[in-house]
């Protein structure tokens, strides 16, 4: 169209313009080049909207293609996001899965060991991380397993060894008690004895025979309380 117009503006217009200004309009030729060039120029015209029609086409055609684009984008963004939300939820599944369960768990026993429950194996599970704090927890469970059993063994063992320390320690009693006093009663006759040889022949002795029956006496009565001590401390 731009070439067709500065095609009939050179050939037409021009020539025109210029044989009227050289012999005005009345001229039997420059009418006839008047009415080629309005011919021309219809044709002109009618090109140019044509040219707009196709302009206008294209123009709808571009519009129909970028709403479809823009539909196209927006199906394509919310596919996108549902997908987006999707992992996500998958993800958080999988990482519950995978990691919160083994750690609650883990938590649980953990729990359990604190309370004393120190018979209850740990499972070791779920990520490397995990399966080490669940090792370490489960050693620290067997150790403490192994020396409340040896504790228990001892525990019981002190109690034997109490009871039978209380058996002999009654019997201890009883034998001290017993022997006692059968050791005291002949210290008493002898001691009664004497005491009475004193009274009796107490004239008839001399002080050498006198201190002797005072060391019999005296060795019956200390021998007595050595024996009343040794009870005290035997019970």
């Amino acid at each position: 169209v731009e070439a067709a117009a500065g095609r009939w503006r050179q050939d037409k217009a021009e020539p025109l313009i210029a044989a009227v200004r050289e012999g005005g309009p009345s001229r039997t030729g420059a009418t006839a080049q008047l009415q080629s060039s309005k011919t021309e120029f219809d044709n002109l015209r009618r090109a140019y909207t044509t040219q707009q029609g196709h302009l206008a086409e294209a123009r709808d055609q571009a519009r129909a293609d970028l709403n479809a684009a823009r539909s196209t984008r927006d199906w394509v963004v919310g596919i996108l996001l549902g997908v987006l939300v999707l992992t996500i939820v998958a993800l958080s599944v999988l990482l519950h899965r995978v990691v919160g369960v083994p750690l609650n768990r883990l938590r649980a026993a953990s729990e359990a060991v604190r309370s004393g429950t120190f018979d209850r194996r740990i499972e070791i599970e779920g990520p490397s991380d995990v399966q080490a704090v669940a090792g370490a927890v489960e050693n620290m469970r067997q150790r403490l397993s192994d020396e409340l059993a040896e504790t228990q063994k001892r525990e019981d063992l002190l109690a034997d060894q109490t009871q039978e320390l209380r058996r002999s320690n009654s019997e201890l009693e009883q034998f001290a008690y017993v022997a006692s006093h059968d050791l005291q009663e002949p210290l008493r006759k002898v001691a009664s004895f004497c005491q009475l040889l004193e009274k009796r022949y107490g004239t008839e002795l001399d002080d050498r025979g006198k201190q002797y029956i005072t060391f019999a006496v005296d060795g019956a009565k200390r021998m007595q309380v050595l024996i009343n001590d040794l009870l005290t401390f035997s019970r």
